[in-house]
Formats: structure tokens, sequence, C-alpha cells
């Protein structure tokens, strides 16, 4: 075989390996488009979770999401107040007593029992302000 006839193969060989390398290459552009979509609707589901609300038993008219975030059930926040043992927020329990309760039992009787008040709850990351249901383990 002379030298034209193989540099002519070789020339065919480098554009048919350029075409694979370039299908390749769209293949990956593909799969990492797919990939991000995925994170990010995994991250808005996420998201979406963290912004549910559950009615906090024995405190009718009051809702919690997994944030620790409190809301009257007109659509008010409720204000925390930051202490040294933790965060609180004052409500109204079934009586219509006024009490001031610990936003981490209200995440985990919430979010990590049904209602039980009275579980002994770790914070993960130790730390006492971070009231996240994602941070908070029972004892």
């Amino acid at each position: 075989m002379d030298a034209a006839k193989k540099l002519e193969l070789l020339k065919e060989l480098k554009m048919q390996k350029n075409l694979e390398l370039e299908a390749i290459q769209s293949e990956i552009q593909r799969l990492e488009k797919e990939v991000l979509s995925k994170t990010k609707e995994k991250t808005e589901f996420h998201q979406d979770l963290d912004e549910l609300l559950k009615e906090i038993k024995g405190y009718p008219r009051f809702f919690i999401n997994r944030k620790g975030q409190v809301f009257h059930e007109a659509g008010m926040e409720m204000p925390i107040s930051q202490k040294d043992y933790g965060n609180f927020v004052t409500l109204f329990d079934e009586s219509n007593t006024k009490v001031e309760v610990s936003i981490t039992k209200l995440v985990a009787s919430s979010w990590l029992t049904d209602g039980d008040f009275s579980v002994e709850i770790k914070h993960l990351d130790g730390d006492i302000y971070n009231d996240h249901a994602d941070n908070l383990k029972l004892k």
C-alpha cells in the first residue's frame, strides 16, 4: 500500500473517530443537563417539603414547618424568642392559655413523633438554635 493511500485511510479514520467523539460529547452534555435537572427537581422537592405545614398537636390554630417556623391559622408567622437555652414561641393551647413553648419540642413532636412532647431531643450539629427537623434526633 502506498503512502498516499495510507494517508487517505488515516484521514478517514480520524474523521470517523472525530464523529464518534462528537457523538460522545453530545451524549455527555445531554446527560449533564439531565443530572442538573434531576438535582434541581430534588432540591425543589426538598424545599417544598420544608414548606409543608403541620398543625401542632395541643395548639389548635397553629402550624409548624420542618424549618421550625410557626404560623397562626391566619397565615401570620409567629415571632421567635432566642434564649440562652434555645428558641421559643408564645402560643395559645387548647384551653386558650398563653404558653411559651420550645421550637425544638414543637418540631420534634410534629415531625419526628406523633405529638409526643415528652421525648428528649438532640441537635445533631450541636447548635441549639438550629431547629430544622433534619438536625434533630430523638435521644
